[in-house]
């Protein structure tokens, strides 16, 4: 099952769900009932699952952020809250083989760089900070490895990577590119591309392969800004976002699909050209829904 909840409405935020199943080809919309989040309006979460459990993590709804984690089993079932060590939101999540981690973040005492790991029990650990605080960080769960990379820090854009294995060791890496936004992982590579915002647009893409050597990766087919990633199978899809010129932006169709071998293809556009999309992986299938509307689901 797939979960995806959204934030719907501009001044306020308000949290539906959308969830999924899959029957062999095809995929089907649940039409069942699934119970809200403990605090429905708020922004800044973080979602990552780990066994039978999916975790949103942080969050913020004016003047409070949250350390709240709402817990939903294979079943749709709400389970008990946890809790972050910490109240924070524009959180990072991604998992490895063993834990899923909530990473980075906001509150009103700045950028931070605590990062919390629950195990298929759900039960928290502490893990090694991040070497830099930061927040708006890309996550991505690469098999054995969750990697947080880019972010933003006060007033400036980093190119700090922060990779986990299973057994919670923090590797060090760095890129050439500061301002990663989004990335997403087939069972072979991880890719990492684009921009975080702050009217700039990039089309840059860095990958790395099983080894955690950084490999070549062809540019996206548009420069963009808070696009979102997702994998169907063995494609990695980056998709929407917003082109800068400098002075105002443009919401963007544009879907580039990365093959097993790093070969990058067009896919179909998006049915609408905005940035505040939310995405998800989910067996074959990349969702990937519209934040202002009910409708317009793209599915690959």
């Amino acid at each position: 099952m797939a979960i995806i909840p959204m934030l719907m409405g501009n001044s306020s935020a308000t949290i539906t769900f959308h969830a999924y199943q899959a029957y062999g080809e095809q995929l089907e919309m649940y039409d069942g009932t699934v119970n809200p989040l403990s605090v429905e309006d708020r922004e800044g979460m973080a979602g990552v699952s780990i066994g039978d459990y999916a975790l949103f993590a942080g969050g913020y709804t004016y003047p409070s952020h949250y350390n709240r984690v709402d817990v939903y089993n294979s079943d749709l079932t709400k389970g008990s809250n946890k809790a972050l060590s910490q109240a924070k939101s524009y959180v990072a999540g991604a998992k490895n083989d063993n834990y899923a981690m909530i990473a980075g973040g906001y509150n009103n005492s700045g950028t931070l760089n605590t990062v919390n790991a629950f195990d298929s029990e759900l039960v928290r650990t502490n893990a090694t900070k991040l070497q830099t605080e930061r927040q708006m960080i890309c996550g991505i769960s690469f098999g054995q490895y969750a990697i947080f990379a880019g972010g933003h820090k006060s007033n400036y854009y980093t190119s700090d990577a922060d990779i986990y294995d299973e057994n919670m060791t923090r590797i060090i890496m760095g890129f050439a590119s500061a301002s990663l936004h989004m990335g997403t992982a087939n069972q072979s590579y991880a890719i990492i591309a684009g921009s975080i915002g702050g009217n700039s647009s990039d089309n840059s893409v860095t990958g790395i392969n099983e080894d955690l050597t950084i490999v070549s990766v062809p540019n996206m087919s548009s420069f963009r800004a808070n696009a979102v990633c997702a994998t169907a199978g063995n494609y990695m899809i980056c998709a929407g976002g917003t082109y800068w010129d400098g002075n105002s932006g443009s919401g963007l169709l544009t879907v580039d699909a990365y093959d097993n071998a790093l070969t990058r293809t067009r896919a179909p556009n998006l049915k609408n050209g905005v940035s505040e999309y939310g995405s998800i992986s989910f067996g074959n299938y990349a969702l990937f829904k519209n934040g202002y509307t009910e409708e317009s689901i793209d599915t690959y």
